[in-house]
């Protein structure tokens, strides 16, 4: 039965839609750049090593919900954040890149809809995780906790078509975990109760806005607030759905388990020197650099720039090379002396330096006293062609409300 609220369902589709498809316009109209790509780091420009531990610190009373977020290197390739807590959030994040969390100090549970179903994926502190591509996730942290999130920026559209971006975002929520009870372990989605689709350059300006189109869409839905032990018929509810959303989740899917991150940089400074490779997907490659000496960028900007050329002829290959080597270097032992072709830093405990294209070769030498220096590489090898899976961009014009 068609209830009292749905009948203002038509004369609120108009304003809903309008916010709705905001952001999305907005990332429409601005021309994408060809290659070399604007927001990357222009040549000559080169960002300076970071004090983390000081940084983290100044910062941290800025994490606020409901995103909690901190860029720490944003205008690259590689997009380097801080996440803060306690966020109980209910969104769900969907995009075509892998992500990387280190979880610093409390407690993280990312609840993830993974082979079409809830699971929720535990990251304590110390630990590492691996997110692949195109699984919706819910990032939960405890009070107080401190988490690295490190991903990589998006792809841009060729040929003559550059005002679409060629990936775009994705925020959802399921009818699960916002009416009733949060969705048990296990659980198949009840549907999708609302969506948006944007470009997005830095997520926790990003975020924010379209958490408040949603809470405004269910507030004017009357489905904000429910009383306790009030239920309410999945048929009765609003959606806001895309048909043909330009990103859908991978069906098939896995991951590795969380790993003891710290566990691991210890065992690796046990080691003989060198470079030791924590390898956990398709994209990224973490690795420690043991002792100082040539730090392992697998991929030349040269080469790297080639196949960004030629991305449009190969559209349908598996993977391409990424068209930055942009690489961040963190200090996660001892004391180290970088030395690019452009550059010598200094790098003391836990600081961070994020290396541009151009400054290869890079040479790490441990710094004086007597700990052995350990050096975290992080960079992105490859992005996937093709990776969204979902309806192509030039037909994603708006999205539409689906009446119960």
């Amino acid at each position: 039965m068609r209830s009292a609220i749905m009948t203002r369902l038509p004369s609120l589709v108009a304003t809903v839609r309008s916010s709705a498809l905001r952001t999305f316009a907005s990332a429409s109209a601005s021309p994408s750049p060809s290659f070399p790509v604007k927001s990357y780091y222009e040549d000559g420009e080169r960002p300076a090593a970071l004090e983390f531990a000081k940084w983290v610190d100044e910062v941290g009373p800025t994490l606020a919900p409901p995103v909690a977020n901190k860029m720490v290197f944003g205008k690259g390739f590689l997009k380097v954040m801080v996440v803060g807590g306690p966020n109980v959030r209910k969104d769900y994040h969907l995009q075509a890149g892998e992500e990387f969390f280190w979880q610093l100090k409390g407690t993280l549970s990312l609840h993830v809809v993974m082979n079409g179903m809830f699971q929720t994926v535990t990251v304590p502190e110390g630990h590492c995780f691996l997110l692949p591509a195109r699984v919706p996730h819910s990032p939960r942290r405890s009070a107080n906790s401190i988490g690295v999130v490190i991903e990589r920026g998006h792809e841009h559209t060729f040929g003559d078509s550059d005002s679409v971006p060629a990936e775009i975002d994705g925020l959802r929520w399921y009818v699960d975990d916002i009416e009733g009870a949060e969705a048990g372990e296990g659980a198949a989605p009840n549907g999708v109760l609302y969506e948006e689709y944007f470009k997005c350059y830095d997520l926790g300006q990003e975020l924010g806005p379209v958490i408040g189109r949603f809470a405004e869409f269910q507030e004017a839905h009357g489905q904000a607030v429910m009383k306790e032990g009030e239920a309410r018929g999945i048929d009765e509810l609003a959606r806001m759905n895309v048909p043909a959303p330009p990103i859908v989740p991978d069906p098939t899917t896995t991951c590795h388990p969380p790993v003891k991150f710290e566990g691991w940089i210890d065992e690796c400074m046990g080691k003989a020197a060198g470079v030791h490779d924590l390898r956990m997907g398709n994209e990224k490659v973490v690795s420690l650099l043991v002792g100082g000496g040539v730090v392992p960028l697998e991929r030349g900007p040269d080469q790297a720039r080639t196949n960004f050329a030629q991305r449009a002829e190969a559209a349908s290959c598996s993977h391409i090379d990424h068209p930055s080597n942009e690489a961040l270097l963190w200090q996660v032992r001892g004391r180290a002396t970088v030395t690019t072709k452009h550059r010598v830093v200094e790098l003391n405990g836990m600081d961070m330096l994020l290396l541009t294209p151009d400054e290869q070769p890079v040479q790490v030498a441990s710094g004086s006293g007597s700990e052995t220096s350990g050096t975290l590489v992080v960079q992105n090898l490859t992005l996937s062609a093709a990776a969204t899976g979902g309806g192509p961009l030039d037909g994603f014009t708006e999205q539409q409300p689906l009446d119960p």
